[in-house]
């Protein structure tokens, strides 16, 4: 299974091969326009060469670039190109610095960082294996399985190729930055990438005819840059927002976009890129579920942990990555149009968050639903918890792990209501959640089940050096959908999905165990960092 883990590492131990640390290096192409998803990949870039333990001597964009500066700085040591779905005849601005720096700088090595090679001009394409193969020192990366095919056969005798994932995979995890409040989001391309052709609204209000879309200014709330932001958007109520990462407009209240505008550039390469990305998630987050034709729509989802639909763009490059990389991490589903796609969101909407709950207080205040038959589960649980140990008890209830602790160990209760001066009141479907310090054992027993988003647990667990004690009873036909929403849980996880956030945060599977009737216990630990 490809892990984000396993992603990020694969992209580091492969480049460390291919950098030389102890020579200078230069990050070309830096992607300076609002496609947040090209920032994505600037980011991720950054985030491998501070992995490697290199700071790039030059960085440039295609207006800012200068070779005497670039030569200056760099003397004999590699040039880093910057990765994305240009390297072909669509965005020729790019690939015409590409082919420039390679003849003004033949003695350099070069490495391509992961591209979807697209030519739709013969010509164009044998112009560029001739540059490419006549420089000499060149490594292709290839970011899915057919541009690899096309790269290897056109560039192959002459230029190492490799395959890889998209470099914003170095981002990790990615947390929601704010709480739903549509049922679906889609990010709908409008440019030449879109498949659904120059009209992509029109066409999907054919397709969809139920939708009642309405054109609005929506104000995507404060930032911590202080810099406001609105997206032009067509909503359905709160069932539907559909918009784009060119949609969003730098402006303050009043409308007026270019003093504002003007002031992103006052920040640095990477500021700016966080500018956009952090913009570009405020717009997913706010969909249970998200529907995208967004290469970077689906990456950024992924990291985030947010279910979604992903549309195929006009030349295939959304699928073809998908079922390189994605298809294992299971959080995604392929759509054929936009009927499709609103099916699919739909059935993940039941299946994933089902409908965004408020947490029951009223019912988890009656200790009368506090149940004596939950001490099984509690007691086993105990058994996990080392003497000794600090142990932060998460939807604590009736407290009853206490009882069966090891001697020596501080107990600290945490859940929704008081159930005791020591508690820690937090409902996580609500409030951030607590930073605790000086706990290495966190039990959560039946709690996950009512999480609106647990990849919010998992991002929070992940910062953790601790044990973790879970219970949770897993999709299974005991428990299909309609009976576990009359319990009032909102999320339907398979044993094997559990393992695997589980890995995602970095805890391994220590011990498993079934409890009678049906909850399973999983017992993980952390993950031993190797050494460098």
């Amino acid at each position: 299974m490809n892990s984000l883990q396993d992603l990020s590492d694969k992209i580091i131990q492969s480049y460390r091969g291919l950098i030389d640390a102890s020579r200078p290096v230069a990050l070309v192409d830096f992607p300076d326009s609002m496609n947040s998803g090209d920032h994505a990949i600037w980011l991720g870039e950054r985030a491998l060469l501070r992995a490697l333990g290199i700071e790039p001597a030059y960085e440039c964009s295609v207006e800012t670039y200068d070779r005497a500066a670039m030569s200056d700085r760099l003397g004999n040591g590699t040039i880093l190109m910057h990765g994305g779905g240009n390297f072909g005849d669509i965005y020729t601005n790019y690939h015409e610095l590409r082919l420039r720096l390679l003849k003004e700088f033949p003695d350099n090595p070069v490495v391509v960082f992961p591209q979807t090679m697209m030519f739709f001009s013969d010509n164009e394409l044998r112009s560029t294996v001739r540059d490419f193969s006549a420089h000499g020192q060149v490594t292709l990366s290839a970011r899915d399985a057919l541009t690899f095919h096309m790269m290897r056969k056109h560039f192959g005798d002459h230029c190492r190729v490799i395959l890889m994932p998209d470099m914003a995979m170095m981002l990790g995890s990615i947390p929601r930055s704010v709480t739903p409040s549509f049922n679906v989001v889609w990010i709908k391309r409008a440019d030449l990438e879109s498949k659904l052709g120059p009209t992509p609204i029109k066409d999907i209000q054919a397709s969809l005819p139920s939708l009642t879309l309405q054109s609005t200014r929506a104000d995507l709330g404060p930032f911590e840059d202080g810099i406001p932001t609105f997206a032009s958007v067509l909503t359905d109520g709160t069932q539907i927002l559909i918009s784009d990462w060119y949609h969003l407009q730098v402006a303050d209240a009043s409308g007026r976009d270019v003093e504002k505008l003007r002031s992103t550039y006052k920040l640095d390469m990477d500021g700016r890129s966080w500018f956009w990305v952090e913009r570009a998630m405020r717009l997913l987050s706010a969909g249970r579920v998200v529907i995208t034709d967004r290469l970077h729509g689906h990456l950024l989802c992924t990291l985030a942990g947010i279910p979604h639909v992903l549309l195929n763009n006009s030349y295939g490059k959304n699928f073809t990555y998908y079922e390189t990389w994605s298809r294992p991490l299971d959080i995604c589903r392929l759509a054929a149009g936009p009927a499709d796609a609103l099916a699919h969101a739909k059935q993940l909407l039941l299946t994933h968050s089902a409908k965004w709950h408020e947490t029951d207080l009223k019912r988890w205040s009656d200790p009368r639903n506090l149940h004596e038959s939950w001490n099984l589960r509690s007691q086993r649980a105990a058994a996990f918890v080392r003497p000794g140990a600090s142990l932060l008890d998460i939807g604590c209830g009736k407290m009853a792990i206490e009882a069966f602790l090891p001697a020596g160990c501080c107990y600290i209760p945490m859940d929704v209501v008081a159930r005791d001066e020591r508690t820690i009141v937090c409902d996580l479907n609500v409030q951030a959640y607590p930073a605790v310090n000086g706990v290495d054992h966190i039990s959560m027993l039946g709690v996950l089940e009512y999480l609106n988003d647990p990849p919010a647990f998992w991002r929070w667990a992940a910062q953790k050096n601790v044990r973790l004690i879970l219970s949770y009873i897993v999709f299974s036909p005991s428990f299909p959908l309609a009976k576990r929403r009359e319990m009032g849980w909102v999320n339907d996880f398979g044993r094997d999905e559990i393992i695997a956030q589980a890995a995602s945060a970095g805890f391994d599977l220590a011990h498993e165990e079934t409890i009678p009737p049906d909850n399973t216990l999983f017992v993980f630990d952390r993950r031993p960092v190797p050494r460098p």
